[in-house]
C-alpha cells in the first residue's frame, strides 16, 4: 500500500509479499527515480544479499528516503553491511 501525508512524504509498504530478486530490481529502479519516497517497508520477503546490494546502490541516488525496513528476509551480515555502506 502507498500512503502520503500533507508534506508529500510517501510510504511504500511491501511487506509479506514473497518478493525476491525480480522485485528488488524493480524497487531499485523506483528508488533511483523517485524523490518523494520517505519510507520503504520490504520486511518479511525473500530478499537476499544480492538484492540488498541492488537496493543499497539505489540509495546512493535517492537522498529522500529516511527509513527502510528489510527485517526477516534472507539477508546475511553481508546484505546488512551493504545498507550501512550506502
Amino acid at each position: 500500500s502507498i500512503t502520503t501525508s500533507r508534506t508529500e512524504n510517501v510510504v511504500l509498504k511491501l511487506s509479506h509479499n514473497g518478493m525476491s530478486s525480480r522485485e528488488a530490481a524493480i524497487i531499485g529502479e523506483f528508488l533511483n527515480s523517485n524523490s518523494c519516497l520517505s519510507e520503504l517497508d520490504s520486511a518479511y520477503n525473500q530478499l537476499n544479499d544480492a538484492d540488498a546490494a541492488v537496493l543499497s546502490n539505489a540509495l546512493s541516488v535517492n537522498t529522500r528516503l529516511e527509513k527502510i525496513s528489510v527485517k526477516n528476509n534472507r539477508m546475511t551480515e553481508n546484505g546488512r553491511l551493504a545498507f550501512l555502506r550506502a
